[in-house]
């Protein structure tokens, strides 16, 4: 049995938590260990072998005394793992997918396959609840720019720059971090043909409160 079995099969039992939990106030003997429990000598001294072989209680010898003291190693490893299960905060990042080959410029058989890996891509995300959105774009010859200056309404056909890279889709997700989120943009299949620019979504109180995400302002 490895190590970390070990250490969850000593703290299932309540009267070795116990134990562990006296023992973290100080020394103890067995004699001194069974008092607290109303416990015979032999079903303590158990209880300790247990803790003993996971590496919980050492016993030192001091004259005729020999007591058993608290080893923390083994709970600090179970915290490590437990760790990873900590729910963090999420961060939004906003996955703009450029490149200079559309779907509409694949052939068939090439689109039919590049849609699947998108399936792929986006049932996993959705079952680690990370997905918030995504969607295809349509080719830059079907944009119209839009400005305002002086209060005039203009509209003009087409992207706001001629690049070689246009803007084809984009994945809205929830990651940890940055980092994260490259691992995740670097699976988007336009990356393969393209690049795949992140950025992260403002979440300071002001911007939120701006759109309309966040409650007014309490501060005087």
């Amino acid at each position: 049995m490895d190590k970390l079995s070990l250490t969850f099969a000593a703290l299932a039992d309540p009267t070795r938590r116990a134990i562990l939990d006296r023992l973290s106030r100080g020394e103890a003997t067995v004699n001194e260990l069974a008092k607290p429990f109303d416990l015979r000598l032999p079903t303590v001294s158990k209880h300790l072998k247990v803790l003993q072989r996971a590496g919980l209680v050492s016993q030192s010898r001091k004259a005729n005394w020999r007591p058993r003291r608290l080893e923390t190693a083994p709970l600090k490893e179970v915290a490590r793992w437990a760790e990873r299960f900590r729910e963090r905060p999420q961060k939004q990042f906003l996955c703009l997918i450029c490149a200079d080959t559309l779907l509409e410029q694949m052939s068939e058989a090439e689109a039919r396959r590049h849609l699947a890996q998108y399936r792929v891509l986006t049932d996993d995300l959705k079952k680690r609840g990370q997905l918030i959105g995504c969607n295809r774009l349509l080719s830059a010859g079907t944009a119209t720019t839009v400005r305002v200056r002086k209060g005039k309404v203009s509209a003009s056909d087409g992207p706001f720059a001629e690049t070689k890279e246009l803007i084809g889709g984009y994945f809205l997700i929830e990651a940890r971090d940055r980092a994260e989120a490259i691992r995740i943009a670097a699976r988007i299949p336009g990356a393969r043909i393209g690049a795949v620019e992140v950025r992260p979504i403002a979440d300071d109180p002001d911007t939120l409160r701006a759109l309309g995400l966040l409650g007014p302002s309490t501060a005087a």
